[in-house]
């Protein structure tokens, strides 16, 4: 998977929020192929119908379908020792073809059709690569995104709620940053030492570890021993304290995965920069402001009731208001209006919201005192422009 098809790709990166990507295009119930691509990584999500089919990345798509083959069989079965080679046979050529990260998916459906595996088992691999690959596309802060309607994949009749699968992977990652600075990655390989005496009893690790901690990772190291890899990093965690195993750097390509970051101590709350009253009788305007501003500083407040708007602005004493024209009962005009005549709002910055553009408009909301204008429907950039630009911020 070198590339998406025809080079969608673009050449400048973007910050990226991958689960408010993987929400956007999911609550859209659309049908295609996402492709995301950072340090030298590229990964594909597949949808149909706002359902996830497949996560992948293009970092040995067969050594991991092999991986979990073993986990589905178990050491000496027929997937570890038969099945594996022959995939590895069968699909080798196309990891030179673009978008490689997607054989280990073909394979998997030629397993399915040629019987080596249930539908049931299928979609239990399916379902852990997935996992796996969707832990480290959310660790991804920056990256080249492109979304294309071709799936390019056969379809297997399964796929997952994308809800279940980032609760999942987030509870992960936070039990990975848990372990602390030692850990940042699931692919760091572990060494024993033999020479170095702990500084505190700890119980002798089992044999079954012992005869594998010689350049495995954490992950490698689960598959061998099958058990899981968090649960197996948190077991050994107090001998990588004391340097009884030592952590060396993944192997390539598995390096170039983003790394995890430990857990940060708690800090105490801190003030919002400014307060933002939203005056609107409809909750999915209010809503949708809240959503573009919580994440920027601003403590937004939703004034629903235009009535008792009046009361709740006075004892809020907001740094800025944002304000519906037509509302019920009592319009935004004269809602203006009234907080222009007391003191406290005389200098508050006033922004009329409204889908209408005329001119008699803009100058009726200028006669009531408003600040500014700014008009249905507004993007989150072009509402962050407004409140800016009347807030010392």
């Amino acid at each position: 998977m070198s590339a998406p098809p025809n080079s969608l790709i673009p050449q400048q990166t973007q910050r990226v929020s991958p689960v408010d990507l993987l929400r956007t295009l999911c609550e859209k119930q659309v049908t295609g192929s996402l492709w995301v691509a950072s340090n030298g990584v590229n990964w594909l999500v597949v949808f149909e119908q706002g359902r996830v089919i497949y996560v992948t990345h293009d970092l040995e798509p067969l050594v991991r379908l092999g991986e979990q083959l073993q986990r589905q069989g178990g050491p000496g079965s027929v997937l570890a020792e038969e099945v594996r080679p022959l995939i590895n046979t069968l699909f080798a050529q196309k990891l030179k073809e673009p978008a490689s990260g997607r054989v280990g998916y073909e394979a998997l459906l030629w397993l399915m059709r040629q019987q080596y595996l249930t539908r049931e088992q299928a979609l239990e691999v399916c379902e852990r690569l997935t996992r796996e690959a969707l832990e480290s596309l959310l660790l991804v802060s920056e990256g080249a995104v492109v979304f294309s309607p071709q799936t390019h994949l056969s379809q297997t009749g399964y796929s997952f709620e994308l809800s279940a699968l980032l609760t999942y992977c987030q509870e992960r990652i936070r039990g990975w940053r848990a372990l602390g600075a030692p850990v940042w990655s699931p692919y760091q390989r572990l060494y024993l030492t033999s020479h170095v005496t702990p500084q505190k009893q700890l119980p002798e690790l089992h044999q079954q570890f012992r005869v594998h901690l010689r350049g495995l990772s954490f992950r490698h190291l689960a598959i061998q021993t099958n058990y899981d890899e968090l649960k197996l990093a948190q077991s050994l965690l107090p001998y990588i304290r004391e340097k009884v195993i030592l952590l060396r750097e993944p192997q390539p390509p598995f390096h170039q995965l983003p790394r995890l970051l430990p857990l940060q101590p708690i800090a105490p709350p801190v003030k919002p920069a400014c307060t933002i009253a939203c005056i609107d009788d409809s909750p999915t305007i209010t809503n949708e402001i809240r959503r573009y501003l919580g994440d920027t500083g601003f403590e937004v407040i939703a004034v629903n009731e235009p009535l008792k708007a009046l009361m709740q602005i006075v004892r809020l004493k907001p740094e800025l208001i944002l304000l519906d024209v037509g509302m019920p009962l009592l319009d935004g005009y004269e809602l203006c209006r009234l907080l222009r005549k007391n003191p406290l709002f005389k200098k508050t910055p006033i922004v009329m919201v409204t889908g209408n553009t005329g001119f008699l408009d803009r100058a009726k909301a200028t006669m009531v005192g408003a600040t500014d204008y700014l008009t249905k429907p507004f993007s989150q950039e072009g509402l962050l422009k407004m409140v800016h630009r009347h807030l010392a911020v």
